[in-house]
């Protein structure tokens, strides 16, 4: 699978509230995923990878970084509905936050997660 999508900014963007409904800003996503399903042994391997370019937020004068993030599952089907299994995520800035809102300097973020899953098919 190919993929791409956008961020609009979308409702009342208000700097000085702590939750605001969109971003506040565009950004653009593109990437790639890819499924393998073995039936005969219930394996599945399931893995989405892309890249996101933000644009200014000009109510901060704040530009998030060009971001790279994965996602990935695992998974081992039990029955025709129950898989069972383990699921992660990475995400790291390749680019530092800008603009003179980026008060901080530089900043670059860097995530890792992994975790069990168990999932069922209705």
């Amino acid at each position: 699978m190919v993929y791409g999508m956008m961020n609009i900014p979308v409702g009342a963007y208000d700097p000085h509230r702590l939750v605001n409904l969109g971003l506040g800003h565009w950004a653009v996503d593109g990437g790639y995923g890819y499924t393998y399903f073995n039936p005969q042994t219930g394996y599945e391997f399931s893995a989405v990878t892309g890249l996101t370019y933000n644009f200014e937020n000009t109510d901060l004068n704040y530009k998030n970084g060009i971001d790279w993030h994965l996602d990935w599952g695992a998974s081992k089907f039990l029955t025709k509905q129950l898989h069972v299994g383990l699921v992660g995520y990475a995400y790291q800035q390749l680019t530092a936050d800008s603009g003179p809102g980026a008060t901080l300097g530089g900043f670059k973020s860097r995530v890792f997660g992994v975790g069990p899953q168990i999932g069922y098919l209705f």
